[in-house]
């Protein structure tokens, strides 16, 4: 099982990369929170939540995502989640959840609503 660890990168001006390694329980949920309500509450137009190093998700961490895409919306920006697979996109497909939150998976950059994201740019 790999540690867990979060890492936050500016991948552009616009664009706030957060990186989750090993597993999201409820133990780490409030150190999630805590990161994801700074994004939140940041400048930034889009966050993206890196979940290619993740290899489980708990519902207390899956309502902590959820908040925060709410909160990210309602200021009329967005929330990205990026790589998930395995269990992880699983638990986004049977609730419904992966159109809704537009996983990107792979991809070195991506145009959302006229600005490049270039995830290289982050390099974990």
């Amino acid at each position: 099982m790999r540690p867990f660890k979060i890492t936050q990168t500016v991948s552009s001006s616009e664009c706030l990369a957060v990186l989750i390694e090993g597993e999201l329980d409820l133990a780490v949920s409030r150190e999630l929170e805590g990161v994801l309500e700074e994004a939140a509450d940041s400048d930034f137009q889009f966050v993206l939540v890196d979940l290619a190093s993740c290899g489980f998700i708990d519902a207390a961490c899956l309502s902590v995502i959820l908040r925060s895409h709410a909160a990210l919306v309602a200021s009329g920006r967005r929330q990205h989640l990026l790589g998930a697979s395995g269990q992880v996109l699983r638990i986004f497909e049977l609730t419904g959840l992966a159109e809704e939150h537009f996983l990107l998976v792979g991809e070195p950059t991506h145009r959302l609503s006229g600005v490049e994201l270039d995830f290289a740019a982050y390099n974990p």
